[in-house]
């Protein structure tokens, strides 16, 4: 696997992407339309948690904070996926040319993986930053943690 190939890719499909104005608005606007809709239904009541490690002992949570803190895992394996099908099967005659120019298949692979994980670590600190505006949680360590991982799986 040769690094300067790999590295020209990289910067060929972020090119590319930044190009197209869809995934620009997609990535930035809809995880703002889903907290807006969910800021919208729910409100500062508690719920009831029973906790199941301790005996009898129920915990009540403002509803609106877990409600984001999934919307926010929701988006990110949503636009993930998008992301996904977007890098991997548009624009195949390009990379037939390309593997037609010397490129390996295996380089053109790692380098949308690439460019995949970097969307996803972007787009986890978008919306963690997001989640620390609209719901000021305590949320544990976890949370920033977890949503990029949904999106790998989701990705």
């Amino acid at each position: 696997m040769r690094v300067s190939y790999v590295g020209t890719c990289v910067a060929m499909t972020a090119r590319e992407l930044g190009r197209n104005r869809l995934v620009l608005v997609l990535a930035l606007a809809l995880p703002l339309v889903f907290f807006a809709v969910v800021y919208a239904t729910t409100g500062p009541r508690l719920v009831p948690i029973e906790l199941a490690g301790a005996a009898d002992r129920v915990v009540g949570v403002a509803e609106r904070r877990p409600s984001l803190v999934f919307i926010a895992i929701a988006a990110a394996g949503l636009l993930r996926a998008f992301f996904a099908a977007t890098l991997i099967q548009r624009r195949l005659d390009v990379n037939r040319r390309l593997v037609l120019c010397g490129y390996r298949p295996g380089e053109l692979i790692v380098a949308r993986l690439a460019v995949l994980l970097a969307i996803i670590l972007a787009t986890a600190l978008y919306l963690w930053l997001l989640l620390g505006i609209l719901a000021r949680p305590a949320f544990p360590a976890g949370v920033p943690r977890g949503v990029p991982l949904a999106a790998l799986v989701y990705g």
